[in-house]
């Protein structure tokens, strides 16, 4: 689709998994290219089962980040025209 359009800029952000009881609040958001090894799934970034590498990690952020993740993302030129992962803590996934 973004071929379709190329004068509109995009940005996509993937959010981590959202964790509101667990992920303080206004921590430093931290990007990272979106990667191969990563699948979202029922809207959680997390890391593909055959990747055993990273231990199960999952990137996770509060709620009200996200939100602030989004509204910044308008005016970041660093991440203009990119697939970025958004997050600001990295835990132990709940799934594994």
């Amino acid at each position: 689709m973004v071929k379709d359009f190329p004068s509109i800029s995009y940005t996509i952000l993937q959010m981590g998994k959202y964790d509101d009881n667990f992920v303080e609040e206004s921590q430093e958001l931290q990007y990272a290219e979106a990667e191969d090894d990563t699948e979202v799934v029922d809207g959680v970034v997390s890391v593909k089962e055959e990747s055993s590498n990273k231990n199960g990690i999952q990137k996770r952020i509060n709620r009200r980040d996200a939100a602030r993740a989004a509204v910044e993302a308008l005016t970041n030129e660093e991440i203009d025209g990119k697939k970025v992962q958004v997050y600001t803590a990295e835990r132990k996934s709940d799934i594994w």
